[in-house]
Formats: C-alpha cells, structure tokens, sequence
C-alpha cells in the first residue's frame, strides 16, 4: 500500500503530494490525517497523510515511511479537506495549514504509552508482551509484534495516551458554602451579593453564584482565600439534561420561527438587548441537543470565553461543557481536547485557537460579537474566522449563527440582500449622552478633558460611583516636534514619529520599539524648546490626579497589563469597588460589566475618526454604540466634530441610519462589501522590488476578470516593503495569479507576501 504524503516545508506554496510506501507493520495503524516520519532529500521530515491507495503512479523508486507519529490519526478528513481549501485560498504551504489544525501538545516531541482498559477482553499473548502492566511505553518493536494493536483501540479494550495526560479516575466538582466565622466588615457590594446567596444555598458551584451576582470567578475563589466561604470536591454527579423554557414576547417567537424554518443560510442575531441574545444562544443551543448535535461556540476574548462558560454551566446542568482559549491550563487543555475526540462533550466554547478542533455530530457554530477585529489572524496564514466555520458548517451540514449588536458593513449588507437570514430585534433605549465640541474647550486650556466631564466626575466620587475613560492613544504624548527647527523626533529605523513615555523616560517608536532616552533635545539643531503635542493615556491620568489627588485611578492598555492575570487583577479590583477613574484603550469597554460605571468618557472620538483605514467609520460607530448600549450611566463624547453624523448616530446606537450612509461611500469608492480587498507585500532591493510591485500590478489588471482596481504600490516602513491593495471580485483569478508571481519572485529573488483578510490598512 502507498500513503500520499504532504512533507512539512512551510517556506514553499508548492503543495506536492508525495508517494510513500507502506511497511507492513503500520498499515492496519496508517490513517488519512495521520503524521508519519519520511526520508525527504537527505534527511527525516514529518509529513501528513493526506492519501491512501493500493497502486502509485509514481514510477521511480519509492523509500518507505520511516515512522507513524500517531496510532490514532491526529487529523480528520474534514481537518485535512479543510486545509487544503485554506492553502489554496490563502497562497500559503498546505503544511502550515495542517498544522494549525493540531493543538500546541501534539507539536512538541513526546512519548506514546499504551492503557490497558479491559483486561479480560485482551488477547493473553498481548497480555504478557505487556508485562501485566496497565500501562506501558509504546515502541515500534511491541508495534511490528502486534499489528492488531489498532483493533483493540478500536474496540474499547485499550487506549493510547501521551506523556502530557495524567491519567484521573472520576472528575471531581467543587462546591462552595457560607462560613459565618469571619465578620463581614466593609465587603464590596458584589462580594456581599454572593455571600447572601450562599446563605440560602447549601453546596452551590461556582457557575451558579457568578451567575447570581453577576460577578467573576475570581471574586468567589478571593472569598473563600479570605475565609468567608469554605469549598469542598465529590465526584461530579451525571444529571439528566436541563430544559430552560425561555420567555419570549410577539417579534421574538417569530424571529424563533423564522430560524427554525432556516436551514441552510448563516443567520445574523441583530440585537441590542444582551439579555435576549444570551437567552436566544440558549434556546438554539438546547434545541441542537435535542436532537443529538453539539454546538461550538466562537468567542473574541478569553474574558468572554470565562463569562460565556458560566453563564452556560449555571444554566445548563446536565451538559458536559468544555472551553479552549490560553487560559486553560495544559491539563485540561488537554483533557478537553480528548474528550471532545472521543466524543464525550455536548458544548464547546472556544476563542480562535480551538475553531479547528475536531467535533463530531456537529449542528450549529455561534460567532458572538462577529464584528470583533480578533476573529481576523493577522499573521502567516492570514485567515478569517468566518471563512473557516463557513467552510465547517457546509461540511458537517450544521448552522451558523452570528451574534452582534453592531455587525460588521458586510455582515449587514448580506443579510439585508438575503445572503444570510437576518433575525433583528432592538428595544427602545434611554441613552443620556452628550457630544462635546472641544474648540470650545481648547480656548479654556481644556484639551484633554473637558468641563462638563470633569463636573460628571466630581459627581462620581461623591456618589462613589465609578467612571470609564477612553482614549487609544498610549503613552503621555503622540508627537514630539522642535520649535526651533519644526523638525519631528522619528524613528531612525522605521521613519515614523516616536510617542513620548514620560513616566518611563523614554521616547519609543510604535513599530520597532527603538527607544531614545534624550528626547528632550533635538538631534537636528541641538535646541531643547521641544514641544509635545497630541496627548495619550499617561497625559490623562496627569490630568485627573492634578484635578482630584484623592481618586484612585486604574490604567488598562497592553503595556501596564501584559499578562492575563495582571488583566484578572486589574478587573477584580473593579468589581470590588477599590478604584474610582477607569481609564484604557477602546479595548476595554467589552471587558467591563455594567456594575457601578455612573460615566463613560470617549476623550477624543476624532483620534479613530481620522485613522487611515477604511473601516475607520464602523470603528467610531462600533466603539460608541457598544458604550451606548452597554452602559447604563451618562455618555460624553470628545471630538472637534460635534455635527459629525457618524458619532451622533453612534451615541444614540441607531445603526440603520449609520449602515445607509457608510454603505453609500463603500459602493462609490468599490470598498468591500462590493469588492474584495487584498494585499500583497513586496521584499526585496528598493529598486527591484518597484520593479516587481509595478509588473504583478500590471498583469493583476491584464488578467483579473471583472471590475477591479489596484492601489499602489506604496513603500511601508514598518514592513520595509512595497504594498499593493488589489480590489477585486475573482478570488480564483488572484490564487492563479499569485501563484505564478510567486514563482517568479523565487527567480528573482524577491520575497512575496499575501494577505487575503488585512486587518487594518494602515
């Protein structure tokens, strides 16, 4: 028998398939998906088994596969069928699209032990190579002496396991009680919430109180570290499956009879009711396991990941609920992802890094909040989330449903034009908001905040409430120019302005991270009357310490917060009530719960307005909408534009009024959802590489059908490339297209990058 093997060359888009034979002994073990140890040129390589056949064209002569890295194959067919479109799609090496298909574990070198389950059922012979042991260290020799290994798996006698599992017996639940040994002096209302619930509730699991009190777990385990409540574990009890009967009003029940009579479009859940499109996710959930089929549900964040998981498990009891995200410890990474093999799971919730686990039976795929800028991989290979669960769901014949209350452009513009069935419900809101035009205040030397949101403020620490304020500037400030000789601090490597970190001393270029330490003096005419324009987070909490030296302030971006835990922290903090100003990046505004936020202060609204992006407009609406929506306290937006229509209609969250308007532009200038829009990055000599940008743009415009444009080519310092935007409507023509550039740029030399979902195009 001869195996079709994809070698792991990841710097080749050539995708070859090449003829194996295979040794006796692995043929009854050798799968389609499995990884297999083969001679390629001089040396041993891990290859994938994409093919298995009784003849082989090939008619030279052939080496045989050296090795079989799984006994049970670490891929199915969908994963390898899938990868396949992915490398097409994408213009990238098949072999690093198969192995973005399996979990981090399964990458790294371990070892492969054999379990021994039933005993009895086991040939005696097998038995005794064995060693009476129930668990031994699998070699190639017990494999040549025992072929039939395979069947005995097969038939549930044995199991293989890797070096990483600890073998458990049952799974244990821990359960939480009141502990009235400690006084309850000055307890944070959250904190309070769930102690009241212990009191009425005996045995409660952790699910059911952050439920209650809508809190975070963390807060629950600080408790029972603090002495207030006490934990114990017994085995997990198997429960019958919950029915949760969900209440639905006239427009909801036909938006539930309209998805039931929808069997093949994805559906897009337009909401700005969180409630409602928690309690639809349920119903939908429920009525798939009915009927025997598991859900996945896709997540942006690991933070949403965690609330998701509980407000399920508290709900649905009886279900066996498992998440994937970086959190997770490898433990139970681990263990999750073999039982959700071995089909043993019902739900799985999981961000990006879990979308190509496999999952039999599956009958419906969840993507909430679908306009999240995380479901795109920005780097090599540069995928879509929705591409992948699109291409899942035709596979499996299971349904998608998108969750949004902003959808993105494009997700709207096919649901309106019948692509995707859409499922829309808004309640009425009451969102006090106010836009505040800051020419007025800069006359009063109020760039940064302003006067009407430093009174809202001040009303915040007197009711002690909390307030939230939003810039995404990092940094103290954005811009540092000489006044003696207007020449602009920029960075040696990457040619763009460097952003000034005054508390830590040094000015820092947002691309290459060169850091200069003497910033206060111009490099260009020696002078030290530079001035520091534009304004970031540091610069804020200046100005709140300067206005109110008693407040306790909490900054959230990527460079105070790196770790997760420092993030858990940081949220635990908030939930407890010991800080007053929130202030972060646009990133925070979906990690917060409502909880005490009495004010949301989005301090320049123009800083996203202006970005040269084309998405930069639905980033403006999405951000202030989200806040609009999400928060219940009083909304000020900061911006030099107060009649700007994009922020007003973000500040009354009325998306349709925003769609029409954006939609008009995008048809005029032939921006997506209209045309595709790629891009191709060119490396090489400045010279050769215009050469080589102008000649793929030249046969891009000669060779794709259709209407069509490309931008460029444009020199970008942050990639020291050339870059094409090319707009299109013929994904096949690129692929072919890029393909054959490709080989071009190996003859010449010259590196080639594409991108199919850029993230941003800055």
């Amino acid at each position: 028998m001869y195996a079709k093997v994809i070698v792991d060359i990841p710097t080749s888009i050539i995708n070859e398939e090449f003829d194996y034979i295979i040794p006796n002994q692995f043929e009854k073990i050798l799968e389609i998906g499995s990884r297999v140890l083969v001679v390629f040129g001089f040396k041993e390589t891990m290859g994938f088994v994409v093919g298995i056949s009784d003849t082989t064209e090939y008619q030279g002569d052939l080496k045989e596969i050296v090795d079989v890295l799984d006994l049970d194959a670490s891929l199915t067919i969908e994963q390898v069928d899938l990868a396949k479109k992915m490398s097409f799609d994408l213009n990238v090496s098949r072999s690093i699209c198969l192995n973005m298909m399996l979990p981090a574990f399964l990458k790294g070198k371990y070892k492969r032990y054999i379990r021994v389950i039933n005993t009895n059922q086991i040939d005696q012979k097998l038995i005794e190579a064995f060693n009476n042991k129930s668990k031994i260290l699998l070699t190639k020799d017990l494999l040549k002496e025992f072929p039939d290994i395979k069947e005995e798996v097969k038939k549930g006698n044995i199991s293989f396991e890797y070096e990483v599992n600890q073998y458990k017996g049952k799974q244990k639940q821990k359960y939480y009680n009141y502990s009235n040994t400690n006084s309850l002096v000055q307890l944070s209302t959250k904190k309070t919430e769930c102690l009241n619930y212990l009191k009425l509730h005996k045995d409660a699991l952790l699910e059911e109180i952050c439920d209650y009190a809508n809190c975070s777990a963390d807060l629950v385990l600080k408790l029972e570290k603090e002495g207030y409540i006490t934990s114990f574990v017994r085995d997990e009890e198997t429960t019958e499956k919950s029915i949760i009967e969900i209440s639905y009003d006239f427009t909801q029940n036909q938006l539930k009879n309209k998805w039931l009579k929808n069997e093949k479009k994805p559906a897009l859940l337009f909401s700005n009711d969180n409630e409602y499109r928690l309690d639809f996710c349920l119903d939908v959930c429920q009525e798939k396991a009915k009927k025997e089929k598991k859900t996945m549900f896709i997540v942006p964040t690991i933070l949403a990941c965690e609330e998701l998981e509980i407000f399920l498990k508290a709900r649905l009891k009886g279900y066996k609920i498992v998440s994937f995200n970086s959190s997770v410890s490898k433990k139970e990474f681990y263990d999750n992802y073999i039982n959700l093999k071995n089909d043993l799971v019902d739900i799985v919730i999981t961000t990006r890094v879990g979308i190509f686990f496999p999952i039999n039976k599956l009958g419906l795929i969840i993507m909430i909040n679908e306009e999240e800028g995380n479901y795109i991989n920005e780097y090599a290979p540069n995928f879509d989330t929705k591409d992948i669960i699109e291409f899942r769901a035709n596979y499996n014949n299971a349904k998608i449903l998108y969750v949004s209350p902003t959808p993105l452009i494009e997700t709207y513009y096919k649901a309106i034009m019948g692509k995707y069935t859409l499922l829309e419900y808004q309640k009425d809101l009451e969102i006090d908001y106010k836009i505040i035009n800051m020419k007025d205040e800069i006359l009063s030397n109020n760039k940064i905040i302003s006067r009407q949101l430093l009174e809202k403020l001040k009303e915040c620490l007197l009711l002690k409430k909390q307030a939230l304020l939003i810039l995404n500037n990092k940094g103290y400030s954005s811009l540092l120019t000489c006044r003696s000789c207007g020449k602009v601090l920029r960075c040696p490597k990457c040619d763009i302005p460097l952003v000034l970190y005054k508390e830590k001393g040094y000015a820092q270029c947002s691309y290459c991270n060169h850091k200069e330490a003497n910033y206060e003096k111009c490099r260009h005419c020696g002078s030290e009357t530079i001035s520091k324009l534009g304004f970031g987070l540091e610069q804020v909490r200046e100005k709140i310490i300067e206005q109110f030296p008693q407040a306790k302030i909490l900054q959230i971006d990527s460079d105070n917060l790196k770790a997760f835990d420092d993030i858990k922290q940081a949220l635990l903090a908030i939930e407890e009530g010991t800080v007053d100003f929130i202030i972060g990046t646009n990133v925070i505004t979906k990690m917060l719960k409502n909880n005490n936020i009495h004010v949301v202060g989005v301090l320049n609204a123009d800083n996203f307005l202006n970005m040269n992006d084309y998405n930069s407009s639905f980033l403006v609406y999405s951000l202030i909408a989200n806040c609009a929506i999400r928060y219940s306290g009083s909304l000020y937006v900061q911006t030099n534009y107060e009649d700007n229509a994009i922020i007003k209609n973000g500040c009354l969250a009325n998306y349709n009024n925003f769609f029409n308007e954006e939609i008009k532009i995008r048809r005029m200038l032939s921006y997506p959802p209209f045309l595709e829009l790629n891009r191709v990055y060119i490396r090489s000599e400045y010279k050769k590489m215009y050469i080589f940008a102008n000649s793929f743009k030249k046969h891009f415009l000669e060779l794709v059908e259709g209407e069509k444009d490309c931008l460029g080519p444009v020199y970008v310092n942050k990639y020291k490339s050339v870059q094409l935007l090319l707009k299109h409507n013929d994904p096949k023509g690129i692929n072919m297209l890029f393909k054959e550039m490709y080989k071009k740029s190996l003859e010449r030399k010259v590196e080639l990058v594409f991108e199919k979902n850029p993230k941003m195009f800055k």
